[in-house]
């Protein structure tokens, strides 16, 4: 998140500190926000550098190949076990689990109210039930290998490494809104909300955020490992997953 500034008489410089009157005394405050036509947006106090590690764990199976979630929850699933879980936002470890639908979970996200999911052995998107990882209906998905998925209940976003192209669809039917190339060469993950997009490519292995408007890059960062394969959250939190590391993350999004 860039920083703001001030001008000082000659020039705009970078503010230092902000205080707010609590009645009392000048005091630092716990966040600033600012409107950004849709949506509340901090800006200070800024986070992390884009793509830097806040703090990762060991994933609960083999394979991690999907993540998403906003700072609320977090959703993963897995290859090797074939699972899908719910994870702390505390310390990463499992509060719940459950079979995956299929037999090759490629991708999760989600919030609160809205799970979202696709596999790459049956080339489906699901709408899951949050409370229950029961199947609420699903359909083919856009491309032939679904690798990524995520989203709210405002936007979905999907990937697919065979034909290398990112997605937007539909929240309640699933149809393909639009589509463009995907920045690498083997897309892997994806995720947001309907006011920022970020994304993974296992073969260039940077993370990026991408624009909402035409889905082209706005930045980019190294992933912190060799094999990045998932990734979602919000606006203020990155969830992210490398197969290579068997890890999980939180990455700064400053």
């Amino acid at each position: 998140m860039p920083g703001i500034k001030a001008w000082d008489g000659a020039a705009w410089s970078d503010i230092a500190d902000i205080k707010v009157w609590d009645g009392t005394a000048w005091q630092p405050p716990v966040a600033a926000h600012c409107w950004d036509g849709a949506a509340w947006v901090q800006f200070w106090p800024v986070g992390p550098p884009f793509g830097t590690v806040i703090r990762s764990a060991a994933s609960p199976g083999g394979d991690p190949s999907g993540i998403g979630g906003d700072p609320s929850v977090i959703w993963h699933c897995d290859n090797n076990t074939n699972r899908l879980y719910e994870l702390s936002v505390s310390d990463f470890s499992v509060l719940r689990e459950s079979p995956s639908p299929s037999t090759e979970p490629s991708g999760i996200g989600g919030d609160t109210s809205v799970l979202w999911h696709c596999d790459s052995k049956v080339d489906r998107v699901y709408d899951l039930d949050p409370s229950s990882f029961s199947i609420n209906w699903y359909r083919d998905s856009p491309g032939s290998v679904p690798s990524g998925i995520g989203g709210n209940a405002a936007a979905v976003w999907n990937c697919d490494y065979n034909v290398d192209l990112i997605f937007e669809l539909s929240p309640s039917t699933f149809d393909l809104i639009r589509l463009a190339s995907s920045p690498g060469g083997w897309p892997e993950g994806i995720g947001g909300t309907s006011n920022v997009i970020w994304h993974c490519d296992s073969y260039f292995g940077p993370v990026y955020e991408l624009s909402v408007s035409d889905l082209s890059v706005v930045r980019s960062a190294a992933s912190p490992s060799t094999y990045p394969s998932g990734i979602g959250g919000d606006s203020t939190t990155i969830w992210h997953c490398d197969r290579a590391a068997c890890r999980v993350y939180e990455l700064g999004t400053g």
